[in-house]
């Protein structure tokens, strides 16, 4: 018996596009679950990086209290030194201009620590704010290369389910 190489060749052509497409339907539904996990992965990074932010909140507020408190004990510092200067005045006059360079000195000190504390904080806050932006950053930057990868087997997609709806319309 002859083999009817004209209805091979029609079958080849309307079987074919379809059979070529399986592979790239299977990879699309699987790459769909690949972006799935990966968002899913994403959602857990940014869970963290809020976790870490509110770690560094919490830190910035505890070295803020530090600060505070440094400050407060300062002021009382800075209240006693001034009744003991009213004191020596009273008392003689050298002993003024003495109490009132130990003060100077004490004023002095503690202006230091404070504006090395406020560095500090500073240093910490624009730290902080960096990372919030590299990781939003980062996070869009993902968000977006996913959501094109997800258009593309979208469009594959739509691609096949055509072929498929061409070769079912050919069948009949």
């Amino acid at each position: 018996m002859p083999i009817d190489t004209t209805a091979l060749r029609k079958f080849q052509d309307v079987w074919g596009p379809v059979l070529d497409a399986i592979p790239a339907v299977l990879e699309a539904v699987a790459q769909k679950t690949d972006v799935e996990r990966e968002l899913r992965i994403k959602q857990v990074e940014i869970d963290d990086a809020g976790k870490k932010i509110d770690a560094a909140f919490v830190e910035a507020d505890k070295r803020l209290s530090s600060v505070n408190s440094e400050m407060e004990q300062a002021m009382q510092q800075k209240a006693k030194v001034l009744a003991d200067i009213e004191d020596a005045k009273k008392a003689q006059a050298a002993a003024n201009v003495k109490s009132e360079e130990a003060f100077s000195q004490v004023v002095n000190d503690w202006n230091k620590k404070i504006a090395a504390l406020q560095s500090q904080f500073s240093n910490v806050q624009a730290d902080y704010n960096k990372k919030v932006v590299d990781a939003e950053a980062d996070f869009a930057g993902r968000v977006l290369a996913l959501e094109a990868e997800v258009k593309e087997l979208e469009k594959r997609k739509a691609a096949a389910e055509k072929a498929l709806d061409a070769l079912r319309s050919k069948l009949g």
